[in-house]
């Protein structure tokens, strides 16, 4: 693994609908880009996961797709400037310069969008932003953690969203079980950095 890489890794993913009536596939009409990603450099770490839910959000009887973004990152310099007294912007320090890591994190959920079911495809409807009663969840496909939960274990030594600086509102049904099954000995992380104390190792 080269240094600061994190064994940076991101895919995507892509829904196609299958016609019967020719036997064919076609794209779905909606492009995600990179759902889900992860990757460190000068220090910082980056993660994002989208989660996938399938809902009727519109009653119409068809399955309509909402994606739920997750991310962790470390802001930019003069992302969020302090103005002292002679009017002049504090200096941000680089990440590499910062000393309690933990605290230089971010985490955010973002809220669910809505992408409803046309005979076109599924196409976004910016008046959905709010989570049904009832809806099923995408599994994960060929991963036990997402990124953003393998970063947020390295981070803050827990899966459990709670210890993060920001409260989720939706916890999905994998990580549930994975907070309940307790504290993991995970051997992909063994030899990354470490946030000790707020310090990084």
């Amino acid at each position: 693994m080269t240094e600061g890489s994190m064994a940076a890794a991101e895919g995507r993913d892509v829904f196609l609908i299958y016609d019967p009536s020719e036997g064919r596939l076609r794209l779905g009409g909606f492009d995600l880009g990179i759902t889900k990603g992860r990757y460190r450099v000068d220090g910082c770490f980056r993660a994002q996961m989208v989660h996938l839910l399938v809902a009727d959000t519109n009653k119409d009887g068809l399955a309509d797709i909402g994606a739920v973004k997750e991310e962790i990152w470390c802001p930019e310099i003069g992302e969020d400037e302090d103005e002292v007294p002679d009017g002049t912007a504090e200096r941000k320090k680089l990440p590499s310069e910062l000393t309690n890591i933990v605290e230089t994190h971010l985490y955010q959920q973002h809220n669910v969008i809505w992408y409803l079911y046309t005979p076109q495809g599924w196409k976004l409807d910016p008046d959905q932003t709010g989570m049904p009663d009832t809806f099923s969840e995408l599994p994960l496909s060929g991963i036990v953690l997402s990124p953003v939960d393998f970063v947020g274990e390295v981070l803050w030594h827990s899966l459990d969203p709670k210890s993060w600086v920001d409260r989720p509102l939706y916890v999905p049904t994998y990580r549930t079980k994975l907070i309940a099954e307790g504290p993991r000995d995970c051997k992909d992380s063994r030899n990354l950095p470490r946030a000790e104390n707020g310090q990084h190792k």
